[in-house]
């Protein structure tokens, strides 16, 4: 019979004779060119450059990626890329917040001053700082932001003109409402235990003179917990806490220990 014909080497594409890297002004291109597995000198690979555009996307540089189909030039292909970077963020200051000092805020918060600005990022933020003002008792918290432009640049984007922010600044707007506290717990169902032994099981108690009493939904949850574990040690293996309700009055007070703190 036939000897086997030995495999065909796959066709190797046109060699890449020039990266064209367009838009950057803050990150250089040797930073671009070390994100992306494309070479010059080395055969194109399409697959290879389309996963370039992701490696770029998912950076955390740039705002648009746009790459461009092999350009044929005298020896090979050239490949362009038009990139629009994300803003740096030059300033983050908070609005209203009156109970809690920007530095613990800016703790709460993963955008930072200097860093890239990313819009999806920074409603995250605000989400982070309302779970932060709830753990505070305060649990009619509101928080919006603004962001403005501090620098701008016009910048051909796929062939059309565009205002691209270079700088910007984010501000945090905070409507703290009222910190809530406990003026009461009332426990219904319980027929061996008191209420005063519940509530020594418990974290949460009423305000007084000097306790400000916060009411904290983290600690409510725990709070069910004790309260089960509490008539588990008693040997109530059946227990279970139904149910816990909340209701809230719009009486205001002053608290001299809450001043204080």
């Amino acid at each position: 019979g036939e000897e086997p014909k030995p495999p065909e080497a796959e066709p190797q594409g046109p060699v890449v004779r020039e990266i064209e890297i367009r838009g950057n002004l803050r990150v250089d291109s040797g930073t671009v060119l070390r994100l992306i597995r494309t070479r010059v000198g080395r055969p194109f690979d399409r697959k290879t450059w389309d996963e370039d555009w992701h490696r770029l996307t998912e950076s955390g540089y740039f705002l648009n990626v746009r790459t461009t189909p092999p350009i044929e030039v005298p020896g090979g292909v050239m490949l362009v890329l038009d990139l629009v970077e994300l803003a740096t963020i030059t300033k983050i200051s908070f609005q209203g917040s009156k109970s809690v000092k920007a530095a613990e805020l800016k703790g709460v918060i993963k955008s930072i001053e200097g860093g890239r600005y990313q819009k999806g990022q920074v409603h995250l933020d605000a989400r982070a700082i309302e779970r932060h003002y709830r753990d505070k008792a305060f649990r009619d918290v509101t928080v919006t932001y603004e962001v403005d432009a501090i620098s701008t640049h016009k910048q051909l984007v796929a062939g059309k003109e565009t205002l691209v922010e270079d700088e910007v600044a984010v501000t945090f707007k905070i409507d703290e409402g009222h910190p809530v506290s406990v003026r009461s717990i009332t426990f219904t169902g319980n027929k061996t235990f008191g209420s005063d032994e519940l509530l020594g099981a418990i974290s949460t108690h009423p305000r007084r003179f000097f306790r400000a009493g916060d009411l904290k939904d983290a600690d409510l949850e725990t709070d069910k917990q004790r309260l089960e574990y509490f008539y588990l040690r008693h040997g109530y293996m059946d227990v279970a806490v139904k149910d816990m309700q909340v209701e809230v009055s719009k009486e205001t007070y002053w608290n001299w220990f809450r001043k204080r703190k």
